[in-house]
């Protein structure tokens, strides 16, 4: 391996584990207000379960060793759910996604003709085809040949406080002004649409931002000129819901794990929300995982009563990861 490399990959191939498990006492199964549990399925590289809410029509199949995985890795999953005395199925879509210790779990709703096929009282069968997509061969590249030349780095950064050459001003709503490049803020699809509608002030040749401060609007100006993120220790909601807005997915990620290391209790909620509504996988996932391990104490708080109100699809997941 090279000391600072990246690693391409040059060929793949697909690992299939059928899991099947067969569910009888119907009766019985629609008494229980708990959830049950499938035996541990075991595959060539990892090991998996299902989980069945029988009451609220869920069912999540789980990584059982997910703590152990040091890379995340890619799968694609079909399930199907069949009567056993008729041969009738019904069949998932395919779900892609990436597993590892921060992503371990898929949840499928039952309802519809699944359910249906659920309520037999012969009983029915959950069969599940995981296709683990496994690395082959790698290429290892010299990272060096990827880094941004330093020297243009420091010259678009000095660009920022430059008005040579800028040919367009941008206006915070506390009245802060910005000389910016057309050309680098177009970075933005929501600036460049901007630029295209003719939506600048012809006589004074600016653009006003009204739903930015000056400062989130120069840390993002920041960004679309380096791509590095202004002040780590500074990056909050606003800044998050700016990169989401103004849509550069990159700092959207950047701010959301940024965001995920200041969770406490107090916060964690509106974070949660605040990562459902930027559809932020970076900062939703760690907070899901964080509200699920101390669901006790949280769900006393007025956070809580607010998700279940405003958020009904979040308590579910939540619910259902551990």
């Amino acid at each position: 391996m090279c000391s600072e490399s990246l690693t391409a990959v040059t060929g793949v191939k697909e690992i299939v584990l059928r899991c099947e498990w067969t569910i009888k006492d119907i009766d019985e199964l629609q008494m229980l207000n708990n959830d049950i549990t499938s035996p541990v399925f075991t595959g060539k590289r990892h090991a998996w379960s299902f989980v069945l809410d029988w009451n609220r029509n869920w069912l999540t199949l789980k990584l059982k060793d997910y703590e152990k995985v040091k890379k995340a890795f890619r799968t694609k999953i079909v399930l199907e759910i069949r009567d056993l005395k008729n041969n009738l199925k019904w069949t998932s879509d395919e779900k892609t996604g990436n597993y590892g210790s921060s992503y371990y779990y898929s949840s499928w709703y039952i309802g519809g003709e699944a359910k249906q096929l659920t309520q037999s009282a012969n009983g029915f069968k959950i069969v599940c085809f995981i296709k683990e997509v496994v690395e082959m061969s790698t290429l290892c590249l010299p990272i060096d040949s990827f880094k941004t030349n330093k020297s243009l780095r420091k010259f678009t950064k000095s660009m920022i406080t430059c008005e040579e050459f800028s040919d367009v001003k941008i206006a915070s709503k506390d009245g802060r002004v910005f000389n910016v490049h057309k050309n680098m803020i177009s970075r933005s699809p929501v600036f460049r649409q901007m630029l295209l509608s003719n939506l600048i002030e012809s006589n004074t040749n600016k653009i006003q931002i009204d739903d930015l401060s000056g400062e989130a609007l120069e840390k993002m100006l920041h960004f679309i000129y380096t791509d590095e993120v202004l002040d780590n220790d500074s990056v909050n909601c606003e800044y998050l819901l700016a990169a989401h807005k103004y849509d550069l997915p990159l700092l959207t990620a950047k701010c959301g794990a940024l965001l995920a290391k200041k969770v406490n209790i107090e916060n964690c909620i509106d974070f949660l929300i605040l990562g459902e509504m930027t559809d932020c996988d970076e900062l939703r996932e760690p907070l899901l995982h964080f509200v699920a391990l101390n669901r006790k104490e949280i769900s006393a708080t007025n956070g809580w009563k607010l998700l279940a109100k405003e958020q009904p699809e979040l308590i579910a997941k939540v619910v259902l990861m551990y």
